[in-house]
């Protein structure tokens, strides 16, 4: 279960980015060198949404929530929502079709989320409560219509960015 009300980070550190794109494997050594990694931070360095997914599972790479079921390994989160999941992916045909895509304009920095961690709720309360290893998505407040409220939000911002690209015109 990811918790998406939880900022983390507007702006993107090589750590950081390290951690989205590989997992946390050892927080007090400095990641290696990366040119995914290095290509994700000049990608997103303006504009970055990042968030504490939960406590778990920060040694496993960044969940990514976005409205692109073109980008590889895009699995749709519910059926019907437009709202997709890239989870485990740190396959170079994500982030190179997602670096791409923001560099060709395609895309907008913050039409994706990104989330390091999760709640392991079957780890942390004894086996009870186990989802067979899928991600859910839940806020602190309310658990109905997640997806559609994180879908509003990246269309919110996707509005705003284009009325400014308009007012700059």
């Amino acid at each position: 279960t990811l918790i998406i009300n939880r900022p983390l980070a507007f702006q993107l550190t090589q750590h950081l980015a390290h951690t989205i794109v590989f997992g946390m494997k050892d927080p007090t050594k400095p990641p290696p060198p990366s040119t995914i990694v290095t290509n994700f931070m000049a990608a997103f360095a303006a504009d970055v949404g990042v968030y504490a997914g939960g406590p778990d599972a920060k040694d496993e790479p960044g969940v990514v929530l976005h409205p692109f079921g073109e980008l590889p390994g895009a699995m749709e989160v519910s059926p019907g929502t437009n709202i997709y999941c890239n989870r485990n992916n740190n396959k170079d045909a994500f982030w190179e079709a997602l670096v791409e895509g923001i560099a060709t304009g395609k895309y907008q920095p913050m039409d994706f989320r990104f989330f390091v961690g999760r709640h392991d709720f079957a780890a942390n309360n004894n086996g009870s409560g186990n989802n067979g290893g899928r991600t859910t998505f839940t806020t602190r407040k309310d658990t109905t219509n997640t997806q559609q409220r994180d879908a509003g939000a990246v269309s919110r911002r996707k509005r705003q960015k284009q009325e400014q690209m308009k007012q700059q015109q």
